[in-house]
């Protein structure tokens, strides 16, 4: 290549000649099959169509969790999973997504069989607010989906209590039942009409803005008896009313039955939205109490195991945590988790502190150290954050064995550190 400018002399510049390659690295499939289990299904839809020897597993992470949005692509999905029987033993979670509540009916009368392996189903955003809008035939169907141990609800409006339970009934063998914003036109139960089988639930969660009409359904057929692990408020609820009176319900329903309790708990009353609004050893232990009647209620569970709880670092008090300890009564209890969840405190460190106060700690250090607790192996806090970083291990260690000494002599202070995430329900 030659460079000219006038007046000046002429400069001669020779460049090497350089082939740009336009195919990807010749790599063993292995490895391209390694690099496809981390993508999203935008990028694996991309590269299944790029050759034969990708289709196969961009295909599978495709097919294993698949979420249907309409009537029309189950039916698609389902004559795929027929002819394809490879990729319908895979599948093991499937997602219904719509406010057409005939999806429903749809995904029970054309993937009845055809899902060997499906062992949890979420459905989210159905509006089944009229009876008519699904087949009465529909709870038939879903009775041979005897593979299927978990059910997830998230914003779904039922026609009415009788409709919820004729639903979560139909599934003979599930095993855990998750819901969130579920609300039910009707509260009455028909009770001529309806017919509780034997259940088999071990686990329930309930999220925000369920009604209390089905709480009091759960409550009434007994689904609560039996139930190993309880999770309320696992998608963010706060634990103000109604919640504790569900909380009072639930726990003297389970009984001695009930293993693990996880509670994510948030005051609303006082919330602190900076740093400059931290001040050392000023958060009081008088800010939020617990009802009586749960308190009463956590004396019943003799026999609880594990313990997890879930709040706000900006909360204005931790004094609920010391009433709960104070209030279980079971000896077999060997872990306590506190999950901290912050979006606003960028000092993680002082705001933990400052909520650790010196009295708190102190009597919170001597309960667990009591002799009905000698079978305790951890008390862990973890620590979530949704966009700041998280100071040192260490440096938190540090403050947890000067607030529990006597925990810290035993060893069983943890701390876990995640830069950002959720924390379901616990899994055991």
């Amino acid at each position: 290549m030659t460079l000219r400018r006038a007046g000046a002399i002429h400069v001669e510049v020779i460049l090497p000649q350089t082939t740009i390659c336009s195919t990807l690295p010749a790599l063993p499939i292995d490895v391209w099959e390694h690099v496809f289990d981390y993508l999203e299904d935008e990028e694996l839809l991309a590269c299944s169509l790029v050759c034969k020897s990708w289709a196969p597993r961009c295909q599978f992470h495709l097919f294993t969790e698949p979420t249907i949005l309409s009537s029309a692509s189950a039916t698609r999905l389902a004559k795929f999973m027929r002819a394809n029987q490879r990729f319908a033993k895979a599948v093991k979670t499937v997602t219904l997504d719509s406010y057409d509540a005939s999806l429903i009916g749809a995904f029970a009368t054309s993937f009845a069989c055809v899902l060997p392996r499906l062992q949890n189903l979420t459905i989210v955003f159905i509006e089944w607010y009229q009876p008519g809008l699904v087949h009465a035939d529909v709870f038939l169907h879903l009775s041979t989906y005897t593979c299927i141990t978990r059910l997830s609800l998230s914003n779904v409006h039922l026609a009415s209590v009788h409709t919820f339970g004729r639903f979560i009934c139909s599934f003979p063998n599930l095993k855990c039942l998750e819901c969130s914003d579920v609300k039910c036109g009707s509260s009455s139960l028909n009770s001529p009409a309806f017919c509780m089988p034997r259940s088999g639930l071990t686990t329930l969660g309930l999220g925000r803005g369920v009604s209390d009409g089905l709480v009091d359904f759960i409550v009434s057929a007994q689904l609560v008896v039996g139930l190993s692990e309880i999770s309320v408020g696992y998608m963010g609820a706060a634990f103000v009313e109604p919640y504790e009176l569900t909380v009072q319900r639930l726990l003297q329903s389970a009984g001695d039955s009930l293993r693990h309790l996880n509670l994510r708990i948030t005051d609303n009353d006082v919330v602190v939205s900076s740093d400059a609004e931290w001040e050392w050893d000023t958060i009081t232990s008088v800010d939020m109490e617990i009802s009586r009647e749960v308190r009463a209620a956590i004396i019943h569970d003799t026999s609880l195991e594990t313990l997890h709880l879930g709040v706000k670092l900006e909360a204005a008090s931790w004094a609920w945590i010391l009433q709960i300890l104070r209030s279980i009564s079971s000896r077999k209890l060997i872990s306590v988790v506190v999950s901290v969840y912050s979006d606003t405190i960028n000092n993680v460190l002082h705001a933990l502190k400052a909520q650790l106060n010196v009295p708190l700690c102190s009597e919170m250090d001597g309960v667990l150290s009591a002799d009905r607790f000698n079978g305790l192996q951890e008390f862990r806090f973890r620590v979530i954050r949704e966009a700041f970083p998280v100071p040192p291990k260490a440096k938190f260690l540090r403050v947890l064995s000067s607030r529990f000494p006597k925990l810290g002599l035993r060893g069983v202070l943890r701390f876990i550190q995640h830069a950002t995430g959720f924390v379901p329900m616990a899994q055991h």
